[in-house]
């Protein structure tokens, strides 16, 4: 897949996801179904829970906007990223039904050696009006 080169400063996205709270729901259950765990009501699935939890609405997991990154670098490098790649993430800010998710990476570093090119990114997902939801870094070797 990476047939580009890659230089510091290359920006990688957008990637845009919409969300409805269908999608953020089904997202929880299949959660619990790979986990092998009972799909129990939560602030990502109940409106009732999320208000008493304090929030105005359910909130996107975020692991769903650590998937859409996942699914951007993966359209980037393919097995570059999945046989090596790692990320790591914070969670700033929440999604909710109606936003619409952005993935974006920006390479902050490369460097040439004899087992290949190691990347280096700085990669996020921001909600609809550019306020960053998840930030974090990821590295991988081509």
């Amino acid at each position: 897949m990476a047939t580009r080169s890659y230089a510091a400063g290359v920006e990688l996205g957008p990637l845009r996801k919409a969300l409805t709270q269908a999608q953020i729901a089904d997202f929880e259950a299949s959660s619990a179904t790979m986990m092998e765990r009972e799909l129990l009501r939560n602030i990502h699935n109940d409106p009732d829970l999320a208000l008493e939890s304090g929030l105005t609405r359910p909130i996107a997991s975020g692991m769903m906007s650590v998937s859409f990154l996942n699914q951007l670098l993966i359209g980037e490098f393919g097995d570059g990223w999945t046989h090596g790649g790692r990320l790591a993430v914070s969670f700033i800010r929440s999604l909710h039904a109606g936003d619409e998710a952005v993935a974006r990476a920006t390479v902050t570093s490369v460097e040439s050696g004899a087992q290949g090119t190691q990347l280096e990114l700085e990669i996020w997902c921001e909600n609809r009006a550019g306020d960053r939801v998840t930030t974090g870094t990821a590295a991988l070797r081509l």
